[in-house]
């Protein structure tokens, strides 16, 4: 999976890699007041995804 920045098109950070077959489903949201986004694939997981900017 990966994020994009709708207003100009470009992708935002690195390739969301985890699961093993076809993700189905995607939500976003907040989890603790940080932009997270859930998915669900048919590997039968369920994955949060933190996109909140790591410090360097």
């Amino acid at each position: 999976m990966r994020v994009w920045d709708l207003s100009d098109g470009r992708a935002i950070g690195a390739l969301l890699t985890g699961h093993r077959d076809s993700v189905r489903k995607v939500v976003t949201g907040t989890l603790g007041g940080r932009p997270v986004v859930v998915s669900a694939g048919d590997d039968r997981t369920v994955r949060v995804w933190d996109l909140a900017p790591q410090p360097h």
